[in-house]
Order: structure tokens, then C-alpha cells, then sequence
């Protein structure tokens, strides 16, 4: 997925960092590039964990839990710059990940990946007391003032979502085929 350059104070969101690893379906690792002002306070160049919050994958020894990696690993493979909205009460879990909405650049939108993994199967909503109502998220969501035209946005979105289920289905199948060789 091509990532075009956004200004990280044109997003509301707290950091701006590149992935480096995708650990499993809900959980990533990622280097913070930009620190953007309010809590919690981050170093850039320093790695951090990231829980995707509100949802839950299925565990990676399962294969559901190697469908739900292979699905974020496609949304945001190592390299990829993303945009971290974290929990202001509480930005630590207990295992010291912060918990974050995770949005990357589609197109001229953020695709939520936190609700796109829901939306789409790969997770389920698991809602936790913090900042964020899964109940309210968007799979894609604008750059900039949303259009007058909905039906263009829509067709927009549908487009987006189309292309996003293609990729994962070549990614399924290349898995499959490897595992039916192998």
C-alpha cells in the first residue's frame, strides 16, 4: 500500500510511527517518528508495543489467530507509517503495550484498522473502559473536511474495501498454497 506524506498536525492523533514488526492479529510493534504535544509523552526512535484497543484477535496458535496476523500484516506491513491515537486515562495495559486506534493512509483517507479488523472478521469488539466507543468508529475516515456528495464517499469507501479483501484474499491464498505444498 503506497503511503503518501500527511502532516501529523493535520490528524488528531497523539504519534506518528513506522511499523517494524506485526506480532499477531491485535498487537504491533512500532518506532514512534513524531511525538505530538499531550500525554503520554513517547521518545522518538524508541520502540514501542502496540495493542490495538476495544478489539480482540483470535490467539496466533489457532487459524483464525494466523489469518487475523496475515490481515494486519497486510493493513500494515514492517515500514509502514502509521498514526497513533492512544488512550489518554490509561496509554500502558497491564503488559506495558500502549493501547491505540491504529490509523494508516488509503488513498486520500485513514483507514481505522482497529474497526477494519472487526468489520471484516479478523477480530472481534472487546470493549474496554477508555477513551475510544468502537460503536462509533468508521472503517475509513477523511483526510480533511468530509465531501457534500455521500454517495461519492460511499462508492469511495466500497472501492477501498474492495481492494483492501483483494489483497488479503491473494495473501489467504498464498498461504494456503504454501501450506498445501509444504
Amino acid at each position: 500500500m503506497a503511503v503518501a506524506s500527511v502532516p501529523a498536525e493535520a490528524l488528531e492523533v497523539d504519534a506518528v510511527a513506522r511499523v517494524t514488526r506485526v506480532v499477531d492479529g491485535d498487537t504491533i510493534r512500532v518506532v514512534i517518528l513524531e511525538d505530538l504535544p499531550g500525554p503520554p509523552s513517547l521518545e522518538e526512535g524508541v520502540e514501542y508495543r502496540v495493542r490495538l484497543a476495544d478489539i480482540n484477535a483470535p490467539e496466533i496458535n489457532t487459524r483464525e489467530g494466523v489469518e487475523a496476523r496475515q490481515a494486519l500484516y497486510t493493513l500494515t506491513p514492517p515500514g509502514t507509517r502509521v498514526y497513533l491515537d492512544i488512550d489518554d486515562p490509561t496509554p500502558y495495559d497491564k503488559y506495558g503495550r500502549l493501547e491505540a486506534v491504529v490509523l494508516v493512509e488509503a488513498g486520500e483517507g485513514l483507514v481505522n484498522v482497529n474497526a477494519w479488523l472487526v468489520a471484516n472478521g479478523y477480530a472481534k469488539v472487546w470493549d474496554h473502559d477508555n477513551e475510544f466507543n468502537p460503536k462509533e468508529w468508521r472503517t475509513t475516515e477523511p483526510l480533511q473536511a468530509p465531501r457534500e456528495d455521500k454517495e461519492d464517499k460511499q462508492a469511495e469507501n466500497t472501492i477501498l474495501t474492495m481492494i483492501i479483501v483483494a489483497a488479503l484474499a491473494v495473501a489467504v491464498l498464498a498461504i494456503t498454497l504454501k501450506y498445501l505444498r509444504g
